[in-house]
């Protein structure tokens, strides 16, 4: 399915979204890859809490590095 040309109806003069639908995707699609990355790091770095770890010592001397 092709975009419209005339965008009169909607009050327009020329398209309110331009650009390549497909490379729109892809964009989004990697902007969702970042962010489930941030999140899976930020849960790690929370483990990190010196009272819930195993090795209490070794988590303190990384936190005051």
């Amino acid at each position: 399915m092709t975009r419209p040309t005339d965008w009169k109806p909607v009050g327009r003069s020329s398209d309110p979204t331009p650009g390549d639908p497909v490379v729109v995707r892809t964009g989004a699609t990697e902007y969702k890859s970042v962010a489930t990355k941030l999140k899976s790091a930020a849960a790690a770095l929370r483990l990190l809490n010196g009272g819930r770890s195993a090795g209490v010592e070794s988590v303190q001397a990384l936190l005051t590095t």
